[in-house]
């Protein structure tokens, strides 16, 4: 009975944790302007590591491939995102445009920041965006719908970290590849011409060169 009872809580264990609800998205915007959006943010000094401080790696596939295989990936996930009914499609929508619209502002009333200042700032914000709760196969790998759910795995970080990257025009790409043994996503920038790896998911003003 013991033994039956202790196989039951393991099963239920994962489940348990996958139906966590995050936190309205209200709540996470305003935690998310608390942390990030700060005069202190704006005049942080960006620290400059190694890819060996870091301690990941790209996935082999993902170096020859990952040029083709994301695009590919992100069309089949726009398809499948194209049938949820389009007033949450809207909903996603302006969710996401609160968040740039927030950080526009900020970066307007601070232009003298950097590249790398700014870029800081997108991780910070995709970090305490949303939270490390699980997915589910009605997620998508979207900005969007992310932000709206307010819940992800690692590349679901990437994915809105990447958006905002882009939004400030920091030019970045998501990364497959490995930490610790296990699978794990995270995002490559370009900073003044160089090439550099952060980590979308940790707030955390670090860039790593090879």
């Amino acid at each position: 009975m013991r033994i039956q009872t202790l196989s039951l809580l393991l099963l239920a264990t994962p489940l348990l944790t996958y139906a966590q609800t995050p936190a309205p998205f209200a709540e996470r915007l305003a935690r998310t302007q608390a942390a990030c959006l700060t005069e202190a943010r704006a005049t942080q000094t960006p620290v400059f590591k190694t890819v060996a401080d870091l301690g990941y790696t790209r996935n082999a596939i993902d170096k020859t491939l990952g040029v083709i295989g994301k695009p590919v990936h992100d069309g089949v996930d726009q398809i499948r995102y194209a049938r949820v009914a389009k007033a949450e499609r809207q909903d996603h929508k302006q969710k996401l445009q609160e968040v740039d619209r927030a950080l526009q502002t900020f970066f307007a009333e601070h232009p003298a920041m950097s590249p790398a200042q700014k870029a800081c700032v997108a991780t910070c914000t995709s970090s305490h965006l949303i939270d490390f709760l699980g997915w589910s196969a009605q997620d998508f790998e979207i900005a969007a719908p992310t932000v709206a759910s307010g819940r992800g795995l690692c590349r679901h970080f990437a994915t809105i970290a990447d958006h905002f990257m882009k939004k400030i025009g920091v030019p970045c790409q998501v990364i497959s590849g490995e930490s610790k043994g296990e699978d794990h996503a995270f995002i490559s920038v370009r900073i003044d011409g160089k090439q550099y790896w952060m980590e979308p998911q940790h707030d955390q003003c670090l860039f790593y060169s090879k």
